[in-house]
């Protein structure tokens, strides 16, 4: 007397194909790209006395999320500046979040490392 409903094949199937896809990859091999992405941007922003990472970047707490603010300005504001140029961090907790993954690559990084630099020589841009 009950309609159990549809099994939902499709999506199964989908999450079958993309746990494959990622077994088949490596976990420590996304990993390891995740952290080669983070890298240059961690280099940058220690390079730039403008922006201060407020995440550890100890070795037993690395992840593929990286948050960094300023001392210096408004970090609401390049916030405001990155999002104009198409790049979606996240802003929390008075930090910008980054977290890349398998389908980021270098010129994402370097996108953003632009429009990071583009915020601290246009301070007084409006965002």
């Amino acid at each position: 007397q009950y309609e159990m409903g549809t099994y939902p094949a499709a999506q199964v199937l989908s999450l079958d194909w993309t746990l494959s896809f990622l077994v088949d990859l490596g976990i420590k091999e996304i990993q390891k790209h995740n952290y080669s992405l983070l890298d240059r941007l961690i280099e940058y922003l220690q390079s730039e006395s403008f922006y201060r990472i407020t995440g550890s970047l100890e070795k037993k707490h690395r992840s593929s999320i990286l948050s960094f603010t300023t001392d210096k300005g408004d970090i609401t504001r390049v916030y405001r500046l990155l999002l104009k140029k198409k790049i979606i961090p996240a802003l929390r907790e008075g930090s910008i979040r980054v977290s890349v993954h398998l389908y980021n690559n270098q010129n994402d990084i370097d996108r953003l490392i632009a429009g990071l630099r583009f915020a601290v020589t246009n301070r007084d841009a409006k965002s």
